[in-house]
């Protein structure tokens, strides 16, 4: 055999390699989203019985979700600048981890107090995984950044939907609460064992020779109004969509007049037309563009929130709050790809000061809803959401606007 056939070889042999090494970076980040979807609608189903155990009032409960929440701002300040300098796999592997040993924890002790310190890890490990995968998605999706972003907020919806028929099973059969804890924990475990062996990308400084973290101000300074209006995208849609999760059943149970399992089954079909947004917008959104997915969406988004609160019909509730969340699907992962676009030197700094919008959105939307519901009953209070969806909608027409005036 000639020397040049060996070269051939041995470059045939390297590309196909790199193209593997490619598609298990991929899927690890994938599943560590997967993971992260699982995690949310966690306590959910084991809510009533871990109250039990720990002995607290459903105020106390809701707490937890709060730690959570705080835990994932305190992460996004910082773990998205380390993964600039450092590189995503220690960040993704870090976030792993937490949740790992948060779910661990958290279905081993019986205080309290312990409990939450371990939620807020839990919620640091979400935001290490979000700010930490925006760059591999950069690396492995370069120019199509809207398309490797939906796909890998997919994974998200299909752990969120995985997630409750998997409690449900383990604790139908007579599983407590703690074991559920436990399970989801060893999948972590193995997957952080995964992520371990695996070799990411170079780190990102030195491909772009950026060293410096962004701070909000250079942030604001070089992106100006742009990423003010997609940090306020990601604080409405997500503080909409949280709020959608804590109150929509209870919503379809007492006004619509539906029995718990079918208003719980309508909730299931949010979620539903969540992941096939973004599976959607992945194939469709470098085609149709990045500002006018976000257009499309916060318009459909609107329009059928408003139908289905003004639906008295289980039929039609159902079918617009699926179309609800399929019109959400598309707007995080596209904003995220739009404010990495514009900064590709500083994609996991831009990422975290996203989430901390999203995280925020997710604390004070759903928490003003309920104070509004408790004042005026729960059929009004949900409409609190509306006047954000209007200004959403602003939102998108400015960026769309925006990005005209880029183009001309």
């Amino acid at each position: 055999m000639r020397r040049s056939d060996l070269e051939d070889m041995t470059a045939d042999n390297r590309l196909e390699m790199r193209e593997n090494r490619k598609i298990q970076v991929v899927a690890s980040v994938y599943s560590a989203y997967f993971l992260t979807g699982i995690f949310t609608t966690l306590f959910g189903p084991a809510m009533k019985t871990l109250m039990e155990d720990y002995r607290i009032s459903i105020i106390k409960a809701g707490i937890f979700v709060s730690f959570v929440a705080i835990g994932r701002i305190l992460a996004a300040l910082f773990s998205g600048a380390i993964a600039d300098r450092l590189g995503s796999k220690p960040v993704l592997l870090a976030g792993t981890l937490s949740i790992t040993l948060g779910l661990a924890v958290i279905g081993t002790v019986s205080s309290y107090p312990t409990a939450l310190m371990f939620c807020m890890l839990c919620g640091m490990g979400h935001g290490m995984i979000n700010t930490s995968s925006s760059g591999v998605m950069a690396d492995y999706y370069p120019g199509r950044l809207g398309k490797g972003m939906n796909m890998l907020n997919a994974f998200f919806g299909m752990g969120a939907l995985a997630g409750p028929l998997l409690s449900g099973i383990l604790l139908g059969n007579a599983v407590t609460w703690r074991t559920v804890f436990y399970v989801q924990a060893a999948v972590g475990f193995a997957m952080s064992l995964w992520i371990m062996t695996l070799k990411f990308p170079v780190k990102r400084s030195e491909v772009s020779g950026s060293r410096n973290p962004m701070d909000i101000k250079m942030l604001l300074r070089t992106g100006g109004s742009t990423f003010f209006l997609l940090a306020l995208v990601m604080f409405i849609y997500t503080g909409s969509g949280h709020t959608i999760n804590t109150w929509i059943t209870k919503y379809l149970q007492e006004i619509v007049d539906l029995p718990v399992f079918i208003a719980a089954g309508i909730f299931a079909v949010y979620n539903l037309g969540l992941t096939l947004g973004r599976l959607i917008c992945s194939l469709t959104v470098e085609k149709v563009g990045y500002e006018r997915i976000i257009l499309y969406s916060a318009s459909g988004a609107l329009l059928t929130y408003t139908v289905a609160l003004s639906a008295h019909n289980g039929v039609l509730a159902a079918v617009c709050l699926g179309l609800t969340g399929l019109f959400f699907g598309g707007l995080f992962p596209t904003a995220t790809a739009v404010a990495c676009r514009l900064f590709p030197k500083n994609v996991g700094s831009v990422s975290g000061f996203l989430v901390v919008a999203a995280a925020l959105g997710s604390m004070v939307i759903p928490a003003l809803t309920g104070t509004f519901s408790q004042m005026f009953g729960i059929g009004r209070g949900l409409w609190f959401v509306f006047p954000f969806l209007v200004v959403l909608l602003a939102a998108a027409i400015l960026l769309m606007r925006r990005e005209h005036i880029n183009i001309k």
